[in-house]
């Protein structure tokens, strides 16, 4: 299993039959470009300062670079650990990373 159970970095995992789950987002649901800009909007509006969100846009555009995804629903526990295990960098910058990857989807989880 992955690291903490609790904090911030804590993620709560669910069963799910993944093989059926994958499929059907592989070519539908919410685009990931929409999605950001909803978020970088409320980011605005709550009065993120500009190079905040470049650093959260820096960061979560490598992820999905990385993983090639086009679709929020198609974002996973394994995608997030294998970007992360992927970097070069040190381990305090992969917390970083991490805590800024899940912002972003906590954001996309309240929004729907």
């Amino acid at each position: 299993m992955y690291g903490r159970k609790h904090g911030v970095f804590s993620i709560q995992l669910e069963e799910v039959n993944i093989s059926t789950k994958k499929k059907s987002f592989e070519k539908s649901g919410t685009p990931i470009p929409q999605a950001l800009e909803i978020v970088y909007q409320q980011m605005r509006i709550a009065g993120n300062r500009i190079r905040t969100i470049e650093s959260y846009d820096y960061i979560i555009n490598q992820f999905l670079k990385f993983n090639k995804l086009e679709f929020v629903e198609g974002i996973t526990v394994e995608s997030m650990y294998s970007y992360l295990d992927f970097i070069n960098v040190s381990h305090q910058t992969k917390l970083i990373r991490l805590k800024s990857i899940k912002a972003v989807l906590c954001k996309f989880h309240n929004n729907g």
